[in-house]
């Protein structure tokens, strides 16, 4: 059961998604222009060529940025034009599906809808496979439920992938949320050698994830390779497993009820939180405009 005390939570920016430099009244208030403007400003650093686009490679630092507000710095340093401008392709913020749909959960917050920013795998990218990717997840009041949006599907990467659901309202067949890819590995009705990208496939890739989904419920929006942080601190429990399989049970609950199993999860168990310590290391990077984390793949 989804309660107005959760709504309110999801409804509050988080330490990425705080927004000040953005009037909510210069946002519109219908979702397909809201997600226009996000594609307007951001391009997919994988789906450069489909644009054509060649990007300098003193640009990558770019997809390393983790907070709306040092993404918009940056946007605007591209192109100063208001931010509900689009911009041409080259002109705009490479990065990665995880910024897709943090800012379009920022803009949403920033307009009092309760959103969050989900990790998980699509189906609809590579047949047969389940392709690392995060999608926006909003409270659509009149349905009383929450619904997926996959933010960085334009009209070009539709035309190519050509899916066979609204992009506004993504179902769960298509897009799995990493606990539902865990328990499926798991339990043997997938097989995790499928879950992925690009060389890096396995159910450590699942577990790495399902990581990053807990810690965007909990609004800490990382980049996908900032799965180490808490893969590492997981290291040393005994019994590791279980944790995954708890951590796999309330990110796949959290879709359908009451999130705050999720929350009082994340607020006991030290070895699943980012540090302060690793949040201020974040926020300096930001500030200085240089990113962190720089993305394994980003050179190749």
């Amino acid at each position: 059961m989804t309660d107005a005390e959760e709504l309110a939570y999801y409804t509050a920016p988080g330490h990425f998604t705080r927004l000040e430099s953005v009037d909510a009244a210069s946002l519109p208030d219908l979702m397909i222009p809201l997600v226009n403007i996000v594609q307007g400003v951001l391009i997919h650093r994988a789906w450069l060529k489909a644009y054509n686009v060649e990007a300098p490679p003193g640009r990558y630092p770019e997809e390393g940025l983790h907070g709306v507000e040092a993404m918009l710095a940056r946007i605007r340093t591209l192109d100063d034009a208001p931010i509900t401008e689009p911009r041409a392709p080259a002109d705009r913020m490479l990065a990665n599906c995880r910024h897709f749909s943090t800012l379009l959960t920022a803009f949403l917050k920033l307009k009092g809808v309760p959103a969050r920013a989900r990790c998980g795998f699509a189906a609809y990218f590579e047949p047969g496979r389940y392709v690392d990717h995060w999608v926006c997840e909003y409270w659509h009041a009149e349905e009383g439920r929450w619904r997926m949006v996959d933010a960085q599907l334009d009209a070009l990467q539709r035309g190519i992938i050509k899916p066979d659901f609204d992009p506004l309202d993504v179902p769960a067949s298509a897009f799995w949320v990493a606990g539902k890819a865990w328990q499926k590995c798991r339990s043997g009705e997938a097989d995790p050698d499928t879950f992925g990208i690009g060389d890096m496939w396995g159910e450590w890739y699942v577990s790495g994830n399902l990581c990053l989904d807990v810690a965007a419920l909990n609004k800490i929006e990382l980049l996908p390779w900032d799965a180490r942080i808490i893969r590492e601190q997981l290291e040393g429990v005994g019994d590791r497993p279980s944790i995954y399989d708890r951590m796999a049970a309330i990110s796949l609950a959290a879709s359908t009820r009451d999130a705050r199993d999720v929350r009082h999860f994340y607020a006991t168990t030290p070895e699943v939180q980012v540090s302060d310590d690793a949040l201020r290391g974040i926020d300096e990077a930001d500030r200085e405009g240089a990113g962190t984390g720089a993305n394994p793949l980003a050179g190749r």
